[in-house]
């Protein structure tokens, strides 16, 4: 008989019953006496599933050339899965954990009941910091939300994952516990719930259950992990004041209501294995699939047909079901909920907030100064003689209002000023690449682009920057193919420019860059009254000081920002 060395543990939110964390609780549950100051109790399932042919893509596929004799498939598979709900009673207090074993048997818990970040906090504190952290998963809180898998053949530190914990939130954590511990647990797994496994000569047993979940409960409670390369992990502190977690919910349901997405993206809450996924807002009717989207977009979900928006609160967002398909089984199924998929940051009294994954966390006042003090002493706001206000970006042809309009006009108003929007650049082998979307003879590599929905929109002008004036300077193949492109353009807003006085400026070879004789600008346009770097939502001026840094501190560029106000025509 096989012994079981692994067991994953969830911790109910103190004050709160089983009755309001479980459902189907106490009736769909066997009772086992108490062990050791624990009560016991145990809900056992099975999982049933077919599958046959037509619910296989490629075998359809297949099948499609062999109408006469098509291969036939058909499986049944049982899964036994197991709920454990573990009261451990004390003098002064009564601790209420879950344990699961099998597939999807945390599915009766609410998980808006437990404890958040348990397992994580467990596993800062049990995990050998120094050399052990096997595998790490983290959400970039930007505009376009980045959630990354990073994974060590052999144990290593959180430097050694190159984990920027400004930037990335810790979202799981995988290591080998460290000495201390070791003899007790081998290694950890932690997100909200906590999966540890035993040593080799180990086993789990009831009556040493107790032990293990004190060691987890100390643990959990220990600020040791401030102590480590984990000590920055405060500097977005998880809401737990329920009170608080209302106002938020409050002001970004009615942000939504009035469809301001300036600061409110969607984004899958947990990593997401696999293939591609395909996301719907509807589930399968009569007339089969609903539509699907490659992208969770928030301007598709609120614009599903009969969306009643008025009034509109955290709990509707929390009933909008989003679903994930699975072409392999031809299944669609529920996936998450709209407030779970909400990126979202808000001002509240003073101190800044952000939505991810369903937790509110707020934004520590240290790196929010350090921000603004980076911004106020180190970041110029640029004017330029070339850089003009109120033109207007609508493009006919589209019909949509365009960036490329606006560098376009730019180009034709200004002969110091050469137009490489769009411009096909050789970068790391593929001609696919700008650098710039405006250079001028004074040096200037401009990035411009329009904020229209926030920093949703000017999120990929800083990532985009840092890459090109990295390839600017290291790529041997960049300034060459600068130079052939501008010598083959032909382009009518580039006419009767004299081109030898840009092709002077760009080097010929990347030893030949004197970063010092450039800047990259960033060019944000817009349409409102005014626009400046403070209103700017917070983890775009983050995004903003990290570029910056980058390209003034590591390298040697100059660096600035210009705010214009553009005028827009009938599209977009």
């Amino acid at each position: 008989m096989a012994d079981q060395r692994k067991a994953t543990v969830f911790r109910i939110k103190d004050g709160i019953d089983f009755e309001d964390a479980v459902d189907g609780f106490p009736n769909a549950f066997k009772t086992i006496p108490d062990i050791d100051g624990l009560s016991v109790w145990v809900w056992f399932d099975v999982i049933r599933s077919r599958k046959n042919a037509e619910q296989v893509p490629w075998l359809n596929f297949i099948n499609s050339g062999l109408p006469d004799d098509p291969f036939e498939f058909e499986s049944f598979n049982s899964f036994p899965r197991a709920l454990v709900l573990l009261q451990r009673n004390l003098e002064d207090e009564v601790r209420r954990y879950a344990l699961v074993f099998g597939m999807h048997a945390d599915q009766p818990l609410d998980k808006e009941k437990i404890v958040h970040d348990f397992g994580l906090r467990v596993g800062m504190n049990i995990c050998d910091s120094e050399g052990g952290i096997k595998r790490l998963q983290t959400a970039a809180h930007e505009a376009i939300s980045l959630q990354t898998e990073r994974q060590s053949s052999a144990g290593t530190t959180l430097g050694g994952f190159a984990v920027d914990l400004d930037a990335e939130n810790i979202r799981t954590l995988s290591g080998i516990a460290k000495g201390e511990f070791r003899d007790q647990i081998e290694n950890i797994r932690g997100k909200d719930q906590l999966s540890f496994l035993l040593p080799r000569e180990s086993k789990l047993e009831w009556p040493t259950l107790s032990r293990y979940l004190d060691i987890l409960e100390t643990r959990y409670l220990s600020r040791e992990y401030e102590n480590t390369d984990f000590r920055d992990f405060d500097r977005f502190r998880l809401e737990n004041d329920p009170e608080v977690i209302q106002r938020l919910d409050n002001i970004v349901a009615a942000t939504i209501e009035e469809r301001d997405f300036s600061r409110i993206h969607l984004a899958p809450p947990e990593f997401i294995e696999g293939d591609d996924p395909l996301f719907a807002y509807k589930p399968r009717g009569e007339a089969g699939l609903p539509p699907l989207y490659e992208d969770l977009r928030i301007d598709d979900l609120v614009n599903q047909p009969r969306r009643r928006m008025a009034d509109l609160t955290a709990d509707r967002l929390k009933g909008w079901p989003i679903y994930r398909y699975d072409p392999d089984r031809d299944y669609l199924g529920k996936f998450s909920n709209a407030y779970k998929c909400l990126v979202a940051e808000v001002d509240w009294e003073g101190r800044t907030f952000v939505l991810s994954g369903g937790r509110w966390r707020e934004v520590s006042q240290e790196l929010v100064d350090e921000i603004s003090s980076y911004i106020e002493e180190e970041i110029d706001i640029c004017e330029r003689d070339y850089l003009v206000n109120d033109i207007n970006i609508f493009d006919p042809v589209s019909r949509k209002n365009r960036e490329a309009i606006f560098c376009r006009k730019t180009a034709v108003d200004n002969e110091n000023v050469y137009c490489f929007d769009q411009a096909n650049i050789l970068i790391a082998g593929r001609a696919q690449y700008e650098v710039c979307d405006l250079f001028s003879l004074g040096g200037d590599l401009v990035q411009a682009k329009r904020y229209s929905s926030g920093s949703a929109s000017i999120s990929h002008l800083f990532l985009q920057a840092r890459f090109y004036a990295h390839a600017f300077t290291s790529d041997q193949n960049t300034c060459a193919d600068m130079r052939r492109w501008l010598g083959e353009d032909e382009r009518e807003w580039n006419q009767g420019k004299l081109k030898q006085t840009f092709l002077d400026l760009i080097p010929e070879t990347r030893e030949e860059v004197e970063e010092q004789n450039f800047c990259v600008l960033f060019c944000i346009l817009h349409t409102k009254p005014a626009l400046g770097v403070g209103d700017l939502p917070f983890m775009a001026r983050y995004e903003l000081v990290k570029t910056h840094r980058f390209l003034t501190k590591d390298r040697k560029f100059q660096s600035g920002i210009a705010f214009l106000k553009v005028e827009t025509g009938a599209g977009d």
